[in-house]
């Protein structure tokens, strides 16, 4: 085989390439380009020269280092030459050496199903399965739609909004907003964006304290990862400046941040509860396992006195005896009990106090059993208070409770029980907002931020995200930009994420905050970005039946609802759950259907208003999916580019089929020089009508003739006014007045084989943008 002459042909190709592949060949000065095209967007792809010598097998191990071999059933590579292209099959790549000044692309084709597939299989999306989060540490799954639904609308939504569709059913938890402080052991580092009011969850369980004869509650809350800033402190719906004695102690996530003093240590504390009576002798409790100290905390819930014949308070004793002992580990005996000390309390108090006795263990941490028992016999008399509890008992580690590789913000609170509070803090509040990278309309800059673009990139490059992506991985300048158009439509995302996700939903759900959706890129080749859905000004391509095939189409006829009702924490309420009606457009009476939805990032009225009708703007006018395959034409319109369609069986009656231009020729009439096109199809004019064709020029941009009627059928049409002159061979619409053809926005892109694609169309609608806006 060293000499084999290999012919590859393709149905299509008329003069295939003939390659030789031989081990001798000598490397060329010009040497090969390999593009490397493993997605349908003709922006994403990596382009590079190498010297001539190696095979193409070579070529693929080099751009698809990492990939098994099932994925490379999904490649195709294509050798494209002067006049003519090839594809090379697998078997064929260790064979052939491609020459000098060939071009080697490679591209992914989906193993049947939606675009993309086959690269699910890859590496990227590989690693979303391995770990857990490409998530976010803080979402359980997040609905991947983006909206629920109950009269089945919102699949048809997805699809004519250039959202892409997940059928994957997971729990969405945005509308359960948590109003009580929770612990949440192995859980995720709450992610919070823009600004909100947050119940954080404990980084450590709340302990007490007993300071002199007051007992105090000691908890630690952890905000978030990073910078944030912090305001409006609450217990409750009470401001905690209303609270006697409080002490908090804020860290902010800097990075010069010192540790947390008022809670130095992990604390484990257990409820004990139980009344010290001389008779029942000792009362045994046992401590967290590897503790180095341990405290106990006594308390006479009616004080301590007796009063005597004057009614005067006289001091009264009471005392207890407290011992410990080490559990015995691995089947070994318990160790022997071991003295620590009396707790002796000598006072005349009518008013409930506490004493705490604390001690350091001996020969290391371990497990404990503590004793208690009364040493004085409790009184009978009447006019005597004595009464003596064993509230608490607690094991504490010598290891301080924030372990933890990255500044978090932090709150500790340390507030007097007595007379204040009942049970634990539990309901502690603040309002929150988080510091990210944020467009500044120059630099990026770390500052509180609601944008969707600034949010979308720290979902890809924070911490939260166990791959986190670079700078040369995220197409910044497109994220500027769209920055800038989200705050012209004062378009936010402000969400507390608290729960696992996956990368992949929250980009969603971002994204669709900011009216686009992600464009991701695959295995090396081109950059993270997203696709905005909104008026188009830059015409991409013409597709009609002279540069397409397969066509087909479907509308969806289901009964839209006469309003929705949507759930949302409603910052002008300060956060509190509320729920707003949103009548569908041209609605006559009162609503009878409902549905509800979710919007996902919205916090203010305005924005549901104004969200929730533009979706049902988008279903009102994007009913409509066709569906039609291009050869590899499809690469100068990626997804969401706007082009126009003319298409014979869903034009309006009057229009012609779609044809090129043959010749052009100069007539000279009463009303001057005309120019006369002579067309490859027939066209019909009726009198009195007005008509119009358009022409494809080379450069892919429109050129729009009004032309002069000629009633009847013929193959000529006489310009009238209009644009650039066409030239022979340009594709020719033809129609009656603003009914040549019409305005689409590509909404996906699904790879067919041969470098061809299957493109799905739906209507430009510029009015969805402009009248949501109004």
């Amino acid at each position: 085989m060293s000499k084999a002459l290999l012919t590859f042909t393709h149905p299509e190709i008329l003069n295939p390439i003939k390659l030789v592949a031989d081990r001798t060949v000598k490397p060329d000065s010009r040497g090969v380009a390999v593009i490397s095209r493993l997605r349908f967007d003709p922006s994403i792809e990596r382009s590079l020269s190498r010297p001539e010598g190696a095979t193409l097998a070579e070529i693929v191990a080099e751009e698809m280092a990492g990939a098994v071999a099932p994925d490379l059933d999904f490649l195709v590579v294509s050798l494209h030459g002067p006049k003519s292209v090839a594809v090379v099959e697998r078997r064929h790549w260790h064979l052939v050496r491609p020459k000098a000044g060939t071009t080697v692309t490679l591209r992914m084709r989906p193993a049947g199903g939606g675009a993309l597939r086959s690269v699910l299989s890859i590496a990227i999306m590989a690693a979303t399965a391995l770990f857990a989060a490409w998530a976010l540490p803080v979402i359980g799954p997040l609905a991947t739609a983006l909206a629920s639904t109950a009269i089945g609308v919102g699949a048809n939504y997805l699809l004519s909004s250039l959202f892409q569709r997940d059928d994957k059913k997971t729990e969405d938890k945005y509308t359960i907003a948590g109003t009580r402080n929770q612990a949440n052991p192995w859980g995720p580092v709450p992610q919070v964006y823009g600004q909100h009011r947050v119940y954080p969850p404990y980084w450590a369980l709340p302990f007490t304290r007993v300071i002199g004869d007051e007992q105090y509650l000691v908890a630690l809350f952890v905000i978030g990862e990073g910078q944030h800033s912090l305001e409006q402190f609450r217990i409750g719906e009470t401001g905690i400046d209303a609270y006697h004695d409080i002490t908090t102690e804020i860290r902010y996530g800097l990075d010069t941040d010192t540790p947390i003093t008022l809670y130095e240590e992990v604390t484990f504390e257990d409820a004990v509860g139980v009344e010290l009576a001389f008779d029942d002798g000792f009362s045994i409790r046992t401590t967290a396992s590897n503790v180095d100290a341990i405290s106990v905390d006594i308390y006479f819930p009616g004080g301590l006195f007796w009063t005597d014949a004057d009614g005067e308070l006289r001091e009264m004793a009471a005392s207890c005896e407290v011992q410990y002992r080490r559990k015995g580990v691995d089947f070994a005996p318990d160790g022997p009990w071991v003295y620590v000390d009396v707790i002796f309390v000598n006072a005349a108090k009518k008013e409930s106090f506490w004493r705490t006795l604390r001690w350091e263990v001996d020969g290391g941490p371990g497990t404990f059993d503590v004793q208690i028992k009364r040493g004085n016999v409790e009184s009978d008399d009447s006019n005597t208070t004595d009464t003596m509890q064993w509230t608490v008992v607690r094991g504490m580690r010598y290891q301080h409770p924030v372990n933890y590789p990255r500044p978090l913000c932090l709150v500790a609170v340390q507030i007097k029980a007595s007379k204040q509070l009942s049970g634990t803090i539990d309901t502690f509040s603040v309002v929150v907002a988080s510091h990210i990278p944020d467009w500044n309309g120059s630099a990026w800059v770390s500052r509180p931020t609601s944008n969707p673009a600034s949010v979308y990139r720290h979902v890809l490059q924070g911490h939260a995200t166990a791959l986190a992506r670079s700078d040369a991985e995220v197409n910044l300048d497109a994220l500027a930009e769209w920055h800038a158009w989200c705050e012209s439509k004062s378009l936010t995302y402000q969400r507390v994420h608290d729960f696992d996700a996956s990368v992949r939903d929250v980009l969603q759900q971002v994204s669709a905050a900011g009216r686009a959706t992600p464009s991701q890129p695959v295995l090396g080749g081109g950059k993270w970005s997203v696709v905005i859905d909104r008026i188009q000004t830059v015409l991409r391509a013409h597709i009609t039946p002279r540069n397409a095939h397969s066509f087909s189409g479907e509308v969806n006829y289901q009964k839209l609802p006469d309003a929705y009702r949507v759930k949302f924490l409603n910052r002008t309420k300060f956060w509190t759950a509320d729920e707003r009606i949103v009548l569908r457009p041209g609605l006559v009476g009162d609503p009878q259907l409902y549905e509800e939805i979710e919007l996902p990032g919205a916090t203010l009225p305005v924005v549901v208003d104004r969200e929730a009708g533009r979706r049902f703007r988008i279903q009102q006018s994007r009913y409509e999916t066709w569906y039609a395959s291009q050869d590899f034409e499809h690469l100068v319109a990626p997804r969401g580019s706007l082009v126009r369609m003319a298409w014979p069986i869903i034009m309006p009656i009057g229009s012609g089929e779609p044809s090129r231009v043959k010749s052009i020729e100069t007539a000279y009439t009463a009303d001057g020089e005309k120019r006369i096109v002579t067309l490859d199809e027939l066209v019909t004019m009726e009198a009195g009508k007005d008509y119009c064709i358009r022409f494809r020029q080379d450069d892919g941009q429109t050129s729009l003739w009004v032309i002069i009627t000629e009633d009847g059928e013929t193959n000529t049409v006489t310009l009238d006014s209009g644009g650039a002159e066409p030239q022979p061979g340009d594709l020719a619409f033809f129609g009656e007045l603003d009914a040549d053809s019409i305005d689409c926005v590509i909404a996906n892109i699904e790879a067919q084989r041969d470098l061809g694609a299957r493109l799905t169309l739906v209507r430009h609608a510029p009015e969805i943008e402009s009248l949501a806006d109004a």
